[in-house]
């Protein structure tokens, strides 16, 4: 029931991908200007919920899986500027999202979804700025 739930989601996403680029405003944009971002839709949100609410998170350092004991979240100074409008810090470990979400997400042309410290962000690829963070993947 869940794949079919999972399979359903796909669709819808892949329907509404022209809603998904939404305008939002960052934060705090760097040089106090209006900057349009793109975001997840709505479908996306839900998906990725779902997929991460029955697969558990990433465990730090390994596949999927429970988030391992002893994990520790990203320093105060680099959560901190992790933000939508903002470059991903310097250095900061990101991985790919699992093949099996990877698989129903609409493709983002010239963005790349990532998995950062329990949070999906969409990064535009040749910037690196960050236009949408998840971090509430569990509910």
């Amino acid at each position: 029931m869940k794949t079919v739930k999972l399979a359903m989601m796909s669709v819808v996403v892949a329907l509404m991908l022209p809603a998904s680029m939404a305008v939002g405003q960052p934060d705090d944009p760097p040089t106090g200007e209006r900057v349009a971002l793109a975001a997840f839709a709505a479908a996306e949100r839900e998906l990725i919920r779902s997929y991460f609410g029955e697969h558990g998170l990433p465990a730090a350092g390994h596949g999927e899986g429970e988030r391992g004991k002893g994990a520790k979240g990203l320093p105060p100074g680099i959560a901190k500027n992790l933000a939508r409008g903002k470059p991903l810090p310097p250095g900061i470990a990101k991985r790919g999202l699992p093949g099996g979400l990877v698989e129903r997400l609409p493709p983002r042309e010239g963005f790349e979804y990532v998995y950062i410290d329990d949070r999906v962000l969409l990064v535009e690829t040749g910037t690196q700025i960050v236009h949408d963070i998840l971090s509430d993947l569990l509910l």
